[in-house]
């Protein structure tokens, strides 16, 4: 039996013109080569090294990203994408940043000097909210240059948590308990 042409139990077939063609190589492996052919090209590279970085970027497989102005530490980014903070003196005293807005901020900022970083950024999180400051472009002019905004240049900061709200909500119900009671 064969259906009618209108008939809704039956799931119309849809055809895709002109779609992209399918890349066959997944982008966590394209970024992952990518990252190391710049680890590479890092370490290769000529030029001064003051800071150190080389010799850390060959041990610890790193792309060194900026300076946290934390110590003398520097953040950096591995093949695997894991944003990490570093000593570039030995021992190294590794530790991966946790905060994932820290570690958007730094992928943001320095995808500006490698490209291909800019797949590693993710979208803001559904809660976040548009910078004040630069209005969700990411960069403010100052001293007549563009530059990156105090929010890493996403053009999006943080929630705001809800505990401190929460917390304060708790204060004025037992307030009002009180004042009930007695």
């Amino acid at each position: 039996m064969t259906p009618e042409p209108n008939d809704p139990a039956v799931a119309p077939t849809m055809v895709v013109r002109d779609a992209p063609p399918r890349d066959p190589v997944p982008l966590s492996e394209r970024v992952r080569e990518r990252v190391q052919a710049r680890i590479r090209a890092f370490v290769e590279g000529g030029g001064d090294d003051p800071a150190g970085l080389r010799e850390a970027a060959r041990a610890l497989d790193l792309l060194p990203l900026e300076a946290t102005g934390d110590g003398g530490r520097w953040l950096g980014v591995r093949p695997t994408a894991d944003v990490v903070s570093f000593a570039p003196g030995a021992p190294h005293d590794v530790a991966e940043v946790e905060d994932p807005w820290r570690r958007a901020a730094a992928l943001a900022r320095a995808s500006e000097r490698y490209p291909e970083l800019d797949d590693l950024v993710p979208p803001a999180p559904l809660s976040a909210r548009v910078c004040p400051r630069c209005l969700g472009a990411g960069r403010i002019r100052l001293g007549g240059r563009d530059v990156p905004c105090v929010c890493g240049g996403l053009g999006w900061i943080p929630p705001v948590s809800d505990a401190p709200a929460r917390e304060g909500e708790q204060r004025v119900a037992r307030r009002s308990r009180r004042k009930r009671e007695g």
